[in-house]
């Protein structure tokens, strides 16, 4: 089998890169900004586009360990019982305090009660089928990608497991062209931008994408190739970015351009970085330094425990460091996301060393078994 290597440092950083581009998004303070800090407001602004790049990773990653183990003798049992020892603990651990005990020990302001009456779409990950009609549950609305997340898990199993090898590919493929048609009829029929950015059908091409890079992975010459001319693929990830910020208005989300084909260009610009990135394993190239970087591998590290907490914090502390802020001035909004990073930072390092792990510890058990031999997914 030609599996992954355990785990690939420049992965770790492009995970680390995605989270710190989501947490300035939803912590933005840059609305009409337009002094000298516009270009940090237009980044800002792009920050969502980090969740596009979580779900690339998430199908390249998963399809590639499903995919190496296919034929395993715990195959499904091995796969969910470390997706569960992921997941789930810190997943189900926020929702029992602040939707079971803090309501007990805290009297909520009524409009954060009320918002309560939608919490079973979060207990069962469909939180994204229903936050665009109904709102989001106060303290989760970022809970909305896990589910789409978990939706993918529950399905992509048994689709590798049954699906030829020949025929995978053309089913990417298929899924990226189902997304984009999905996209396209929801808008025709007047539905908002926020059903489109939520819903699973309609962001299912960045996973699918993720999936066809790890298929192509595996093939004969393509990570030889990329290597060989790693500098002619980071032009093409930035040709396929820049053409991304044209056809999307500046990564705007409610515009055409980016419901047609925005969403996929964003994908598979991050896609080849991707793929650039695992050719480039092992040949201590600019491109993988960078990538390898111990501070973003470290945020990539702790990425998912920071997704969790960020929000918390804003809707927590929001208030009280924007004012604490506010003599900054023009500051102001880099110190406040810079802010948050790092409490963030802070939590999901202390969530990783204190519980995460000790649920980590235990996917030791869940390896699959080919024939008697284990392998690492």
């Amino acid at each position: 089998m030609s599996g992954e290597p355990r785990r690939i440092p420049s992965l770790d950083g492009l995970r680390g890169i995605a989270i710190l581009l989501v947490i300035p998004h939803n912590s933005d303070l840059y609305p009409g900004v337009k002094n000298w800090a516009f270009p940090f407001a237009v980044l800002t602004h792009a920050g969502w586009t980090g969740v596009q790049l979580f779900f690339v990773l998430s199908g390249f990653l998963i399809t590639g360990a499903l995919v190496d183990s296919r034929g395993s003798d715990n195959y499904y049992r091995a796969f969910f019982a470390r997706r569960v020892l992921r997941i789930f603990p810190l997943y189900f651990l926020v929702l029992v305090v602040f939707l079971l005990i803090l309501p007990r020990m805290v009297r909520l302001d009524p409009a954060i009660m009320a918002t309560y009456s939608q919490q079973k779409w979060l207990w069962v990950f469909l939180s994204n089928w229903t936050q665009p009609f109904h709102g989001a549950v106060t303290w989760f609305p970022h809970f909305w990608s896990l589910a789409v997340e978990e939706q993918f898990y529950l399905i992509w199993p048994f689709v590798i497991a049954i699906m030829p090898p020949r025929y995978m590919l053309g089913l990417t493929a298929a899924v990226t062209l189902v997304a984009i048609a999905t996209r396209l009829t929801l808008h025709a029929m007047g539905y908002g931008a926020e059903v489109i950015y939520m819903f699973t059908t309609t962001r299912m091409d960045a996973l699918a994408i993720g999936a066809a890079t790890a298929l192509l992975a595996r093939r004969a010459g393509i990570l030889d190739t990329l290597r060989q001319h790693q500098d002619r693929g980071i032009v093409l990830v930035l040709v396929l970015a820049l053409a991304s910020a044209a056809i999307s208005h500046a990564f705007g989300t409610d515009n055409l351009g980016t419901i047609s084909i925005g969403y996929t260009l964003i994908a598979l610009s991050a896609a080849l970085l991707l793929l650039t990135l695992r050719a480039g394993v092992g040949t201590n190239t600019w491109l993988e330094r960078v990538f390898s970087n111990p501070l973003l591998r470290s945020c990539g590290r702790y990425s998912y425990a920071m997704y969790v907490f960020h929000m918390l914090l804003i809707q927590l502390l929001g208030s009280y460091l924007s004012g604490l802020l506010l003599p900054a001035g023009s500051f102001r909004p880099m110190l406040y996301s810079l802010t948050i990073i790092l409490l963030s930072y802070g939590l999901g390092w202390l969530s990783y060393r204190l519980y995460e792990r000790h649920f980590l510890s235990l996917k030791r058990y869940f390896v699959p078994q080919c024939d008697g031999i284990h392998h690492g997914i």
